[in-house]
């Protein structure tokens, strides 16, 4: 008995190589309008926001939490999300207080994405990279 081809996904590429080409992510953050690519913020809100608080009160200290790196020597702590895509991240953090954020990512259409979501000042900075 034949088995019908599985559907071919859309914005999965054709080899792992294309995801280090520019122009795939610019096409997929052209189709997509949100995507999380391990879990939204809900489900490691508590780990980011202890991490922040501890790091404000002991002075220096750099913390890694998966892409995302929080510099913190500052309050409200100053975030640099690494490869922001198209994800809500940087939305939510501001709506918990963190106002100074960057967000970087290799997609232009992604950072455009970004910047016209957040045209209220919401993020001071982003940058393509």
């Amino acid at each position: 008995m034949d088995w019908p081809e599985p559907p071919k996904c859309d914005v999965a590429p054709a080899t792992v190589s294309e995801y280090l080409d520019p122009h795939y992510w610019d096409r997929r953050f052209a189709q997509e309008e949100h995507y999380e690519w391990f879990k939204d913020y809900s489900h490691f809100r508590h780990l980011i926001l202890q991490h922040i608080k501890q790091s404000i009160t002991s002075g220096l200290k750099t913390t890694l939490i998966s892409v995302t790196l929080f510099f913190n020597t500052l309050n409200p702590a100053p975030v640099l999300e690494v490869g922001c895509g198209n994800s809500q991240l940087c939305e939510e953090l501001y709506k918990d207080g963190i106002t100074e954020l960057t967000c970087i990512d290799l997609s232009s259409v992604a950072v455009d994405q970004a910047r016209a979501a957040t045209r209220h000042g919401k993020i001071s900075s982003l940058f393509i990279f």
